[in-house]
């Protein structure tokens, strides 16, 4: 039994190659990749800003708009002075209701286009990094593989010198084709990841860039909760636009025909306190959001604190199996188990870190996020 257990480590030891394989298929990759388009993430941001169709409608818009805009001021100057210096006649005011009305579209659509060009740089971010997140997973996959491969044919040696059953040989090849089917599904999904991105930046779906840029983990800073929420809410589009729909209430409500129709006072403060509270509403709602992203980075960050321990004892594990491996009291299997665990150790920390560095862009854009999923719909 000696003898055949020794001839068994032989065997193994042999039959495949120094740990450094693992790393070979990555050296490979990046041998093929030498003639691909390298692209960092601004980079691809301004390509997809540049071809975007939402965003270049939102340009126009913004033009269109302006162009009714001082066609509404041209009707206000023709109005002649009354003795007073006022007007009230209905169709004055409906001519002061049509400018206001008009330059609010106008300042809305200058709104609209950042909220989109925001929407558009997060999505894209998002998508960059899903990318780079598929190739972790498909590099974490084809290793679990060779892991898989390497017990089925321990399995299959032990068998053919009666040191395992035949049993062990079938849970073994069944363990090999699920990490193929691993394999193939996360070769799919990083294929997805591509199509989703080139759609974006608007390049062939048979491109392959190299996506260079990976997000530095930088936990989020902030001295003053309520105070930054104060800001990032203030500066929301949204809100803003609902402040301004109050503003042009307020000024519907100091003439009685601002709609061509009489209007009694008591309807006109009401419509006026309704908009105040939607723009309340909204502006609480808008913290509210803010200060749950917040607190999900808090989470994030956590989990990152975390998993710096596990990948920290899983490298103390893979050291370990490497000296027993040279020494030769261990086998290869214990090598390539320990380093499995360290190429998941190491993609979980990768994946909290593009996930924490997407909620501090949603952090502070939070208007992005709702829109990012109208912008998707509206581009190329």
């Amino acid at each position: 039994m000696k003898k055949k257990l020794i001839s068994l480590l032989l065997f193994i030891i042999l039959a495949f190659p120094p740990v450094n394989y693992v790393f070979a298929a990555t050296n490979q990759n990046a041998a093929t990749n030498q003639n691909q388009v390298t692209l960092t993430l601004q980079q691809a941001v301004d390509m997809g800003l540049e071809n975007d169709q939402g965003v270049k409608s939102a340009d126009l818009e913004i033009d269109r708009t302006k162009e009714l805009r001082d066609s509404a001021a041209k009707n206000i100057e023709f109005f002649p002075s009354l003795g007073s210096g006022y007007d009230y006649s209905t169709q004055y005011q409906v001519s002061w209701n049509n400018l206001l009305s008009a330059d609010l579209t106008w300042q809305m659509s200058k709104k609209q286009d950042e909220v989109t060009r925001d929407a558009l740089a997060l999505q894209i971010a998002k998508s960059y990094w899903d990318v780079q997140s598929a190739e972790t997973n498909l590099n974490t996959q084809q290793l679990i593989e060779k892991q898989a491969l390497t017990y089925l044919q321990n399995a299959q040696v032990g068998y053919q010198t009666g040191v395992v059953s035949h049993s062990d040989v079938v849970n073994a090849e069944t363990q090999w084709n699920q990490a193929k089917a691993a394999v193939d599904a996360a070769q799919k999904n990083l294929d997805s990841a591509y199509s989703a991105f080139n759609k974006l930046i608007g390049i062939s779906q048979n491109e392959r860039p190299i996506l260079s840029d990976n997000p530095q983990y930088e936990p989020l800073v902030v001295n003053d909760l309520e105070s930054e929420v104060e800001r990032i809410a203030n500066e929301s589009p949204i809100v803003w636009l609902k402040q301004q729909q109050v503003t042009l209430q307020k000024w519907a409500a100091d003439m009685a025909a601002f709609t061509g129709q009489y209007e009694p006072y008591q309807a006109r403060k009401i419509a006026e306190n309704q908009a105040e509270l939607n723009a309340d509403n909204t502006l609480e709602l808008t913290k509210q959001g803010i200060r749950n992203l917040y607190y999900a980075i808090i989470e994030v960050e956590k989990s990152y604190d975390a998993a710096q321990e596990e990948l920290r004892k899983a490298q103390e594990d893979l050291n370990v199996a490497k000296a027993k491996y040279s020494a030769g009291v261990a086998m290869q299997s214990d090598v390539i188990s320990a380093e499995v665990a360290v190429a998941q150790a190491q993609q979980k920390i990768e994946n909290l870190v593009r996930q924490h560095a997407y909620l501090k862009l949603a952090f502070e854009k939070p208007w992005a996020v709702s829109s990012s999923s109208s912008t998707s719909s509206s581009s190329n």
